[in-house]
């Protein structure tokens, strides 16, 4: 990633940049005992609160697969493979995993670790969990989530033992501080001249996952006193939406096309601060509301929540352009496509659609592809 000088000449933000770079060396680095997180909507602050460590699990592309070979079917996304093989491999150490029902390829997974830790105990994986959570907007649901998290916090107390008297609350609490200052930081984005560029936002959000808590509570009150002041961004406004981006890869590609990307709808973007947590509610309800009640991703919510979601955040950023983007496998996310292209034509705002993209990336296909949205936009 090149980063800018004026982004260089910051210390909270090469903080950020090393955790995101080293995310399994400063993982290792951590004491007490640690849960990898697999999927949207695991609770962090109530894993925390259990006195634990949480981290989400990631793909790397660099990554050999021979767990993922031997034992997945090759219907299993790229990503999904590597997820699969980070948990074999005990990457970032954890001692526990816990997988939200957030999409049919997580449960898959899980079940998959699940009987290999039963006939193959010799490989020590970690315990295992899976939080049966429901992603719609309904009474009924959000009932059935709250016992859901409830069940969860029985077995975070068989892992780590009770958890101490407002504990949870005080931790939610302080991920609302931490979600306010992102969704901050953010909006520097969204201004008539951006200070940050769609990467660099990525590196923030990302590093956090894997920096100490106070540490990224400091880097971020830094963050905002010091990104005002950083060089506007030039580039055409674009909105990415689709498969989520763990590491800088393909934003980076677009932003060297031309483009400053100034909002997300994937997990490790803007959707993971969109909605800050409720302090005025009792902790399990808000974090039952936070998973639910969170724009939906490309891979959950009817197609019109999906296109007025799109709508909002493509007119609350300002973007000139957007692009769709799906790994291979991830077909969901292009069923709303042409509701989604319509409603873009009526604002006047350009498209494009990539799908099946491999892991990494073939970036000639993303280049020509950005090519034909910048004609597109002349034309337009």
């Amino acid at each position: 990633m090149r980063i800018r000088s004026c982004a260089a000449s910051s210390e909270a933000f090469l903080a950020c940049v090393d955790c995101y770079d080293h995310r399994a060396e400063r993982l290792s680095e951590r004491k007490g005992k640690k849960v990898a997180a697999l999927g949207w909507g695991v609770p962090e602050d109530l894993i925390r609160a259990f006195g634990m460590d949480v981290f989400p699990m990631w793909a790397d592309a660099d990554m050999p697969l021979p767990g993922a070979d031997r034992y997945l079917e090759y219907s299993f996304t790229p990503k999904a493979r590597n997820w699969f093989e980070a948990v074999l491999d005990r990457v970032g150490k954890p001692e526990y995993l816990a997988a939200a029902d957030s999409e049919d390829v997580i449960n898959r997974i899980y079940y998959y670790l699940r009987e290999i830790r039963r006939e193959e105990p010799e490989r020590d994986l970690p315990e295992l969990c899976l939080i049966d959570l429901l992603f719609s907007r309904h009474m009924h649901v959000q009932a059935w989530n709250e016992k859901a998290l409830g069940r969860f916090a029985e077995t975070l107390e068989h892992w780590a033992g009770p958890c101490p008297a407002g504990a949870v609350e005080a931790e939610i609490r302080r991920s609302a501080v931490i979600q306010e200052r992102l969704s901050a930081l953010s909006a520097l984005r969204k201004t008539a001249l951006p200070r940050l560029t769609g990467t660099e936002w990525l590196v923030i959000v990302g590093g956090g996952f894997f920096m100490e808590r106070g540490a990224y509570e400091n880097a971020l009150d830094r963050l905002l006193e010091e990104v005002p002041s950083w060089d506007p961004v030039p580039g055409i406004r674009l909105y990415y939406t689709g498969s989520v981006q763990q590491d800088t890869t393909v934003y980076a590609a677009i932003e060297e096309q031309g483009f400053v990307v100034v909002g997300e709808d994937h997990d490790w973007g803007d959707r993971y601060c969109q909605r800050p947590l409720r302090t005025d509610l009792d902790p399990i309800r808000a974090l039952a509301d936070r998973y639910m009640f969170t724009p939906p991703s490309s891979q959950k919510g009817l197609v019109r929540e999906r296109v007025e979601a799109l709508r909002e955040s493509v007119s609350a950023s300002g973007a000139q352009a957007v692009l769709f983007y799906s790994d291979t496998g991830e077909e969901a996310a292009s069923w709303d496509y042409p509701a989604q292209k319509r409603m873009l034509c009526e604002l006047g705002v350009a498209s494009a659609q990539l799908r099946n993209m491999d892991f990494p990336p073939e970036l000639q296909v993303l280049r020509d592809a950005l090519d034909a949205l910048k004609g597109e936009r002349d034309d337009g």
